[in-house]
């Protein structure tokens, strides 16, 4: 089935390009006729302004994807997420109610949580495609910090009671919880202990976490 949209997930290898060039090989055997929304603006670990001289991820991906010959006007850029639950939260109110059936592209290691977090967002309003990279990086390890992520998202979602499509609630979460989004004292939760672990050492960070070490080799 033709796809509504095409969905590109920032942080990926800044050399090699595995999802913009996922996405230019869907764009052309699709013949032009899909847009592309590019999600991201940076990690939270960096802090949740803009790094000076650091461009925003998902301009950084539409610069490349521009220079490779896909027209600007079939590109959107999502500038506000700092995480993965973060793409699709502020990736919701840029798609629209007819784009229903939707590509997602990431790395393979990076799909499984991905795939979660649009469910999270979105619910049974839209279908999400898998579209996979042929980035090789992954492995045992890779595949349990991910997991490890997913799991304690999961337990966050259950404790609060915050069903699938229950865009509402999720902005609770987001306004008085997540650490990277809320204005003042976080709420306790576990995800926010895991980011507050690794956040007192960005080095740790980028060592243990897959996508970070990608991102900003």
């Amino acid at each position: 089935m033709k796809p509504d949209l095409i969905i590109i997930l920032s942080g990926e290898d800044t050399k090699e390009r595995h999802r913009s060039k996922k996405a230019m090989q869907m764009f052309s055997d699709l013949k032009g006729n899909v847009p592309i929304l590019v999600s991201g603006s940076h990690s939270g670990f960096l802090g949740r302004e803009l790094p000076i001289e650091m461009k925003r991820e998902c301009h950084q991906v539409a610069d490349y994807l521009i220079s490779q010959g896909i027209p600007s006007d079939k590109i959107t850029c999502e500038e506000q997420s700092l995480c993965t639950i973060g793409n699709f939260y502020f990736s919701h109110q840029l798609i629209s109610p007819e784009q229903r059936e939707i590509s997602l592209i990431t790395d393979p290691f990076h799909m499984n949580r991905s795939s979660y977090c649009a469910q999270l967002v979105f619910g049974k309003d839209k279908s999400f495609t898998p579209e996979l990279t042929d980035n090789p990086r992954g492995g045992l390890y890779t595949s349990f910090i991910e997991w490890i992520q997913r799991a304690i998202i999961a337990k966050d979602m259950k404790r609060l009671n915050i069903n699938n499509g229950d865009y509402q609630a999720l902005t609770r979460f987001m306004n008085q919880t997540h650490p990277f989004y809320c204005e003042g004292t976080p709420e306790k939760s576990s995800y926010g202990k895991f980011i507050k672990v690794l956040g007192a050492n960005k080095k740790f960070a980028k060592f243990f976490l897959p996508t970070q070490r990608q991102a900003y080799n």
